[in-house]
This record gives structure tokens, sequence and C-alpha cells, in this order.
């Protein structure tokens, strides 16, 4: 049960890396997004006069949003899977109790999994949510944000959480 739990935990490691990574990626495609249509402490760039972030045909259409879709599809798909892992990776030793600095950082990577597992569930909510009122600019601006919000506390909490573990 050892050996099966170090070969779950090289794989739920590399997937916990890939995830953090693509999740940035999706932060930053999803923010550049926001000042496109929303507009980042200034008005939206794809408005009148504007000049929004890689240009109106891409910026400003569907090309950007499906990239940030699939962005966020992929660090779905990647974030699900290590939590998987985590769920069926044995603990023979119940390695997150004792008074070790290990356990207490496997205690605390745990802990915040299960925050930044309450936005990995908000987020595409929100995201679609923000997508269908795009015909009610003040309501797409209201969820634009809270997506954002919750996209980069997410991406905080992912992480805070691997750093307890590397």
């Amino acid at each position: 049960r050892l050996r099966q739990r170090a070969n779950i935990r090289g794989y739920h490691r590399a997937l916990g890396i890939t995830t953090w990574f693509s999740l940035a990626g999706t932060v930053a495609l999803g923010s550049i997004r926001y000042a496109n249509v929303v507009g980042l402490f200034s008005p939206p760039l794809c408005g009148a006069g504007g000049q929004p972030i890689f240009g109106q045909d891409f910026g400003c259409g569907d090309p950007l949003r499906i990239w940030h879709v699939a962005a966020a599809s992929f660090a779905s798909l990647n974030y699900w899977m290590a939590r998987l892992l985590a769920v069926v990776m044995p603990d023979p030793l119940d390695a997150a109790s004792g008074n070790s600095p290990a356990a207490s950082h496997l205690w605390w990577h745990k802990a915040i999994s299960y925050l930044h597992m309450l936005g990995m569930l908000a987020m595409p909510v929100i995201g679609i949510l923000t997508s269908l009122a795009k015909d009610d600019p003040p309501t797409q601006a209201m969820l634009g944000t809270a997506h954002m919000i919750v996209g980069y506390s997410t991406l905080g909490l992912v992480t805070i959480g691997g750093f307890f573990v590397l």
C-alpha cells in the first residue's frame, strides 16, 4: 500500500502542477476577455474607440472566448483527475496526523483543497451565467466580476495548497 501511495502521489503531483499552469493560463485569458468586454478600470476595450487586446475580431469575438473555455476545460479536467487520485490514494500510515512538519503540511494541503474545490465548482457555473447574460451588460459585468474574483481566489488557493507539499 505504501508503494501504491507513492505511485499515485507522483501522478497526483504531476496533475496538480499541470492544473496550476492551465488554471493560471485560464485566469490570464479570462482577464484579457474581461478587459476587452467588461472593462478593467476603464471602459471596455471592445467599445467604440477602444483597442482590444488581440484585436477586434479575435479579442472581442468568439475566438478568445473559445480559448478561455478550452483552457478552463483542460484545467478542470486536470483538477478533477488530481482530486480523484487524492481520494483513491491509500494512506496506511495516516500521513496527515502527528506533530511532524510533513504531517502539518499535508493537513494544510488537504484543508485548503476543500476551499479551492468550492472555487472549481463555482467558476463554470458563474462563467456560463456570465456568457448567457450577453444581452444584459450590467448583469454580465456583475457576473463577470464575480467570475474573475473566484478565478483569482481559486488560483491563489491552489498555489498556497501546492506550496505545502512541494
